[in-house]
């Protein structure tokens, strides 16, 4: 049996970037970063192919989930640091830089209508935890998979994961993890509930693959609604939220023609056939 990851690639494959590959199966997008030499590095060029790949992604009304993954020995090794060093003593550059990888790496992927799942393998540090492990909905990881928010150990600091992080696991695990920069093995990271899954990383995609068709499965309508809740709902304080549940979400899913289908399949004990509307 082999102690690889295979990477998911769908039959219908959009675009070959030159740092990652879009495709799709069936309703399932498929995102794959494609630096293992580099460890799939976030470079300038993964991460503006990262962005175009999204977007097409999401372009498609047929798509309505992405997995995220990786190919090579390790998910992603974080920012290429050679990058933003030479911007030091330009602050308009930086400040550019600083935008460029927020508009298409993790403002992109905070902002994203699909319900987003990566499956991991190897190592996930600083930017690559913030991509693969922070930011999805559905998190799975090989058993020999580690994470690190590795920031404070180049003088830096992955502050920008707090929020996200302390719904996740806690105040003090959070502060634990940045302030230190460790590397959190797969079993701490399902113990602390950071992570959904730990498998073998010869069944890693087909695990991701598992959670994704069965939620390409659900109505899209519900699910992109759905999506688009939990990131507007992120932002607010726990009244709000629920609020915004009752009167944005719920009486606009209600109204739908999803969910006059999916009570009457309910009613008739039948799969339901969605039209998105």
């Amino acid at each position: 049996m082999s102690t690889e990851y295979n990477p998911i690639i769908g039959e219908k494959v959009y675009t070959t970037y030159e740092k990652v590959i879009a495709s799709k199966k069936d309703r399932v997008g498929i995102l794959t970063l494609n630096d293992p030499e580099r460890a799939n590095v976030l470079g300038r060029a993964m991460i503006r192919d990262i962005g175009s790949a999204l977007r097409e992604l999401q372009e498609d009304d047929g798509v309505q989930v992405i997995v995220l993954n990786a190919i090579g020995k390790h998910f992603c090794s974080g920012f290429d640091v050679t990058d933003w060093l030479p911007l030091r003593e330009n602050r308009t550059e930086l400040a550019k830089y600083i935008r460029f990888f927020h508009e298409n790496l993790f403002g992109a992927l905070q902002k994203m209508s699909r319900p987003l799942i990566s499956a991991v393998q190897g190592k996930a540090l600083a930017g690559g935890a913030g991509i693969g492990i922070r930011i999805p909905d559905i998190v799975v990881i090989s058993e020999e998979t580690e994470v690190a928010f590795t920031g404070i150990n180049a003088g830096a600091s992955c502050l920008v994961s707090v929020g996200q992080l302390e719904r996740a696991v806690g105040m003090k695990k959070t502060r634990e993890w940045i302030l230190t920069g460790r590397l959190i093995s797969a079993q701490e990271c399902l113990d602390s509930g950071l992570v959904n899954k730990v498998v073998p990383v010869e069944k890693l995609g087909e695990a991701a693959m598992e959670y994704a068709e069965l939620i390409a499965s659900k109505a899209p309508l519900a699910t992109m609604v759905t999506k688009t809740g939990f990131n507007r709902m992120s932002e607010l304080m726990p009244a709000e939220a629920e609020a915004y549940a009752y009167t944005s979400v719920f009486y606009e899913l209600v109204l739908s023609e999803d969910c006059k289908e999916g009570i009457a399949a309910f009613k008739e004990k039948r799969a339901p056939k969605w039209k998105g509307q």
